[in-house]
């Protein structure tokens, strides 16, 4: 991976762990709200809408993630076909 780059990968891991972090959080929320069967504040189907938001975030940045993957795999094969390109034409 090209050093230019670095700050990508990072996003890349950030965005993962965000992902998950999310799922978790959401699920836990969500079980909360079912095994208190929610109240007058959080009706019992309010863990449904939890479990939704959450895989709904879960899809947005995992994907976002994997577009940034996408992109350095990308780039790196970019480079190198432009190194073998020029390696020929010398």
């Amino acid at each position: 991976m090209n050093s230019d780059f670095k700050f990508l990968q990072t996003a890349q891991l950030i965005f993962k762990v965000l992902a998950w972090v999310a799922v978790v959080f959401f699920a836990g929320i969500a079980l909360l709200t079912f095994i208190g069967r929610g109240g007058a504040d959080a009706p019992w189907f309010a863990g449904f809408v939890f479990l939704l938001g959450g895989a709904l975030y879960f899809l947005l940045i995992y994907t976002v993630s994997e577009i940034i993957r996408m992109l350095n795999h990308l780039n790196d094969k970019i480079e190198k076909i432009d190194s073998m390109l020029s390696g020929k034409s010398s």
